[in-house]
């Protein structure tokens, strides 16, 4: 007994064409290779020149679904869907496109993978900071694993200075590197300092208060043109009353 059914996909193009509001219809998913499982749906996806309601949706599933009663239709509007199923449509098989509406079909194309390159784009932009403030969130983890509990203990220990002071350094950068990623998505340039930075990011809302963090960027600055001189002092109150500060700027970007 077969497990599949071999579709006619031009009977079946040749009944859709008879829905005068579709502009185009294409069949994808796996159904484009012209055979779908027992059981499986048939996958069209469908442009509609004019305005369609719940009747002319309800009649194309019928139109399919009377050519193979054992399948089901699963229809995807093209006018309504999002730009991923816009572009997963894309990649199956163009049925057919009504006469007179090929304007139509290269517009719809053209947009699609506009969009979709744009949309990529941002998720690849998204995922980078994502993976910064996982290194932010694994640099404040490593510092507080040392377990620096008094100002003697920083002092005594010269190797302790050193990789404190670094990895302080390195998880400033890291806001810093991610504010001018998130300037990028927002289509502007980076402003003329990293303190211009985060208050560009506040007045866009995606942070609270720059002010908080400009104290971090300083120290930054500081230890980057004058590490022969670095205080200690302020190198432990960061710890003991600012560290929170990088996993408050976490949450900020990843709520915003």
């Amino acid at each position: 007994m077969p497990t599949f059914i071999n579709l006619n996909l031009k009977k079946i193009s040749n009944a859709l064409q008879e829905h005068s509001n579709i502009s185009f219809a294409l069949i994808y998913g796996s159904s484009k290779d012209g055979k779908v499982n027992i059981g499986s749906d048939i996958d069209i996806a469908v442009w509609f020149d004019k305005n369609y309601n719940e009747d002319s949706v309800v009649n194309i599933i019928k139109t399919v679904e009377s050519i193979y009663p054992d399948i089901e239709c699963d229809l995807t509007i093209l006018n309504s869907t999002t730009v991923i199923l816009q572009y997963e449509a894309l990649k199956g098989k163009l049925l057919f496109i009504q006469k007179g509406k090929q304007n139509n079909w290269t517009d719809f194309y053209s947009s699609t993978c506009r969009k979709y390159e744009e949309f990529f784009e941002g998720c690849k932009i998204n995922y980078n900071i994502e993976n910064k403030l996982r290194l932010l969130e694994s640099k404040i983890s490593e510092i507080s694993s040392w377990n620096i509990k008094s100002f003697k203990q920083l002092k005594e220990s010269t190797l302790l200075q050193n990789a404190t002071e670094r990895a302080l350094q390195v998880s400033v950068e890291i806001m810093i590197d991610i504010s001018e990623r998130i300037l990028a998505i927002e289509k502007m340039p980076p402003q003329n300092s990293s303190a211009d930075n985060f208050k560009k990011l506040e007045e866009l809302k995606i942070i609270k208060d720059a002010g908080k963090y400009i104290s971090m960027i300083k120290f930054r600055n500081f230890m980057v043109h004058r590490y022969e001189h670095i205080d200690l002092d302020i190198v432990y109150g960061i710890l003991k009353n600012k560290l929170f500060l990088f996993e408050y700027f976490i949450d900020e970007i990843r709520s915003s």
